[in-house]
């Protein structure tokens, strides 16, 4: 229970923030928001919305009460608990580690995606364009930078001395006094046709789930990164910066089609196996007891399904959690 009613929450244990919409926070009785330092949230499919304000509010969960920051958008959307509020609510607990006899195959970093490359589906007639290079504050030049140079040397980025169609405009994000890299690919996006793979959605994996009362939550290790980009697909997705341009040798954030296609890799992968839902980079596996569901977490079960033509790291954490009222 939330506020004065009870909802529906989702938990994405890979959001950055716990959401809802005004319409709920109005439902449950929330009263004026408090300004929030988060101005906008970028979905996966590169979508902004922007935020209205931030409301603390008190849910009740198995009898206690908990304190959560919601991040309050003017868009009807689901209500959504990001990982740590989960955690602080007892909902799931966060596993490090996995124990050996469950990764002795499996190789921990970020991999890449073999025998496959993206070569993005373009529309007759694309009109690109070419973004200067944006300011940069001068507190943050050396920290951008130095992240532009580990972006490079782990493969993911290239410097681009050739003439591009288009050129993006290099974004910087701050969250938890952290610096992101990220890529404005707004006017990129408009002359990429989507290849229309289907997402599943929350309501479709949840009526799965019947019977199911036992849970492990796998994602992958920088999921997008480990998918190879063709030389022209890379050069489209080529920014700016003070240093110079760079264009993306892996799939880069806020690519319209990129969600689709990770999902079809990943449903191409592990979409036969029996209590196995996938939802981008997401994996989350499920069955009735202890006993089915050891059966199907064999992480050397998995990396199986992951290899045949493929090479890709896949654990970054495992959470185990019992079904929630």
């Amino acid at each position: 229970m939330c506020g004065r009613k009870r909802i529906k929450v989702a938990i994405d244990t890979g959001a950055q923030c716990s959401v809802m919409s005004a319409k709920t926070a109005n439902l449950i009785g929330v009263g004026s928001v408090q300004k929030s330092p988060i101005k906008r949230l970028v979905t996966y499919s590169g979508d902004k919305i922007l935020v209205k304000g931030r409301a603390f509010v008190d849910c009740v969960i198995r009898g206690e009460t908990f304190r959560i920051s919601f991040q309050v958008v003017d868009k009807d959307c689901a209500t959504i608990l990001d990982g740590d509020s989960a955690v602080k609510a007892k909902l799931i607990t966060r596993i490090q580690q996995v124990t050996a006899d469950r990764a002795e195959d499996s190789t921990y970093g970020f991999g890449e995606l073999k025998e496959y490359i993206y070569d993005a589906d373009v529309i007759e007639n694309p009109q690109f364009v070419k973004h200067p290079p944006r300011k940069i504050p001068h507190r943050s030049r050396d920290t951008v930078k130095t992240e532009l140079d580990k972006m490079v040397q782990l493969g993911v980025i290239e410097p681009c001395l050739e003439p591009t169609e288009a050129v993006s405009p290099l974004v910087i994000v701050r969250r938890n006094g952290k610096i992101r890299i990220c890529i404005d690919l707004t006017d990129v996006n408009k002359n990429l046709k989507r290849r229309e793979f289907p997402l599943n959605s929350l309501e479709e994996i949840a009526a799965r789930l019947a019977g199911s009362k036992v849970f492990t939550l796998l994602d992958c290790t920088k999921g997008f990164w480990q998918i190879p980009l063709s030389k022209r697909t890379s050069r489209l997705c080529t920014f700016s910066t003070p240093w110079g341009r760079y264009s993306c040798k892996r799939l880069p954030f806020g690519l319209a089609t990129a969600p689709e296609l990770f999902q079809q890799i990943m449903t191409q992968m592990l979409g036969d196996l029996s209590g196995v839902e996938i939802s981008m980079d997401d994996i989350l596996i499920h069955a009735k007891d202890e006993k089915t569901h050891f059966g199907h977490t064999s992480m050397l079960k998995i990396i199986q399904h992951m290899r045949p033509g493929y090479s890709i790291n896949l654990i970054k954490k495992r959470e185990r959690r019992s079904p929630t009222t």
